[in-house]
């Protein structure tokens, strides 16, 4: 038997790279930010949220802790997101049934990154909150 789970996925790479161009609006990357924020939150997903951070270190810190869009503490507290004042500016009105959303219990966020156990820390510290995480160090088989 196959359980099909629904994940929502955040590559940061481009989030990253955008600090390049001086021009960008950080407002529309948050609201696409927010979009994979309420799928992981709907009751019939996994809920489940990954952030994958790849070899890069996107400013959710800072740039896109955005609370009405992309409430990056929030997000990373457990237990937060179920409070209707982090999900609520979130959820659109067309996205709630008869005026409710009951966010997703299991609702949990993990963050991956390529970065090695002792490098994370200096390369993700002005990226995330990472008092809200812990660091844990995937070996293969037999190492």
């Amino acid at each position: 038997m196959f359980l099909y789970l629904i994940v929502s996925l955040i590559y940061a790479y481009p989030f990253f790279f955008v600090r390049y161009h001086h021009n960008t609006n950080y407002i529309y990357l948050s609201i696409y930010l927010s979009i994979q924020i309420v799928g992981a939150l709907k009751t019939n997903n996994a809920g489940l949220l990954v952030l994958h951070m790849e070899n890069c270190a996107a400013d959710f810190l800072d740039k896109y802790n955005i609370p009405s869009l992309f409430p990056t503490k929030a997000l990373l507290t457990p237990g937060a997101m179920m409070e209707e004042d982090n999900w609520g500016p979130m959820v659109k009105s067309s996205e709630r049934q008869h005026g409710f959303f009951i966010p997703n219990e299991n609702f949990r966020v993990v963050v991956v990154s390529h970065f090695q156990l002792e490098d994370y820390e200096e390369f993700l510290q002005n990226s995330l909150p990472l008092e809200l995480l812990a660091p844990i160090e995937i070996t293969p088989a037999g190492e």
